[in-house]
């Protein structure tokens, strides 16, 4: 799109459009994570039968009141590093 403006200060004026129009998005399959990913303590409103998801990625959990909770956090993608499918998929399942 066009901009016009009266501000001498183009590289604001960028900064601005783009920090307003941005969104954030759950990690897609292969893509270069742009920070540190964390799943935290609590309960997860995923079914029972979903645990194995946690299983392959070495995430402590326990069935309470019928839903999966993560009873440790666990790093699962670091700053820099590809996003593998399982972590793509539990990321957008936990809508982190």
């Amino acid at each position: 799109g066009l901009v016009f403006t009266k501000n001498d200060d183009l590289k604001l004026i960028r900064k601005e459009i783009i920090n307003k129009s941005t969104k954030k998005s759950s990690a897609k399959y292969n893509a270069i994570a742009p920070v540190d990913v964390i799943i935290p303590i609590g309960p997860t409103s995923m079914q029972p039968t979903m645990t194995h998801i946690f299983q392959n990625m070495d995430i402590s959990t326990r069935i309470n009141r019928g839903q999966i909770d993560v009873i440790e956090s666990k790093m699962i993608i670091k700053k820099g590093d590809k996003v593998n499918a399982s972590a793509a998929s539990l990321l957008s399942q936990l809508n982190i």
